[in-house]
């Protein structure tokens, strides 16, 4: 639910961005990148809901030219992130995460991505064990 959503993100710092192709506030050239933004997609027949539109900072619209009026949801989402991140890194923000950080990321994404992921770890710590014990050292 957009609403719960928006409520989290703001408690955490971030700035709500939402995307339309009308009655926007700013463009994605102008995004402020000095703040964590997080940004809505709407749907890709009836854009952002309502409640998103009203419950966000600033509307944001994706400059386009021509007679079309809006990009479909893949494309918008990879226009605004590849501008975003080619901004944030000709910035002097310090935006990357610290190698902790990354490493965590990583390993929940691995865990999420591969099948058994529990099952594999939990096989591997009991072989290791196995192994230490038979080699008289310590287990985990």
């Amino acid at each position: 639910n957009s609403a719960k959503a928006i409520k989290y993100l703001k408690e955490q710092g971030y700035q709500i961005i939402a995307t339309t192709p009308y009655n926007a506030d700013c463009n994605l050239y102008d995004l402020d990148i000095s703040k964590k933004t997080a940004l809505f997609f709407g749907s890709e027949v009836k854009g952002c809901s309502e409640e998103a539109l009203k419950l966000a900072d600033k509307r944001m619209k994706i400059p386009m030219y021509g007679f079309t009026e809006s990009f479909n949801i893949s494309v918008s989402a990879s226009l605004c992130l590849q501008h975003l991140t080619y901004k944030m890194r000709r910035s002097d923000i310090q935006w990357r995460m610290p190698k902790d950080k990354q490493e965590e990321v990583m390993l929940q994404w691995l865990r999420n991505s591969i099948k058994s992921a529990e099952e594999i770890i939990e096989d591997t710590i009991r072989e290791f064990n196995e192994t230490c014990s038979k080699l008289g050292g310590l287990a985990l």
